[in-house]
């Protein structure tokens, strides 16, 4: 059985808390476990996108996220990836996504594969040191996928760009690894 509750200073949140849960496409009715939800996340200008990745990466015991990022001039699609895993995919306004990561990158390691289109938009992870690791994913010849779609959905194209991502880092790795032998 799963029990999450509010950190002690915010407790007063824990109703708001069930009901970001319950509203999220993300099935935890199997899932087990006692997560303490901090105050800065509930706090959050996103809680929405917060709270159910928070619960969901605590669940895996995750270290590194991944996300894939589409972004867009006032809405960015997002894509969140633990292990092999979605634990969260949506549009989230622009100006609160900095933000959002920004707090997660407190509790966890964050892969951002960023894709870069003709508009330009930066992620100033310096200012939060080797907690966030920026990749940036041309967005021209994404991969399609077989049955997810394409287009102009934000959401769809923050997947192609996490998964052509993944890609570059897989053969970066194996460049690596060649190199050395």
């Amino acid at each position: 059985m799963l029990r999450v509750r509010a950190e002690e200073p915010c407790r007063d949140k824990t109703a708001k808390m069930i009901i970001l849960l319950k509203g999220v496409p993300y099935n935890f009715s199997r899932a087990e476990g006692d997560v303490v939800v901090p105050c800065d996340i509930l706090e959050g200008e996103y809680p929405e996108f917060l709270v159910p990745v928070f619960v969901a990466l605590q669940l895996r015991g995750a270290e590194l996220v991944e996300m894939g990022i589409d972004p867009g001039a006032s809405r960015s699609g997002i894509v969140v990836l633990v292990g092999d895993e979605v634990v969260y995919k949506g549009v989230l306004p622009t100006s609160e996504l900095l933000c959002s990561l920004e707090r997660l990158s407190r509790y966890y390691r964050l892969r951002v594969y960023l894709g870069i289109g003709a508009r330009s938009f930066s992620l100033e992870a310096s200012r939060w040191g080797h907690r966030v690791e920026v990749v940036e994913v041309e967005e021209r010849d994404l991969p399609v996928v077989e049955g997810v779609g394409h287009g102009k959905n934000h959401e769809v194209d923050a997947l192609r760009i996490l998964l052509k991502g993944k890609l570059i880092k897989m053969k970066e790795r194996l460049e690596n690894t060649l190199s050395r032998e």
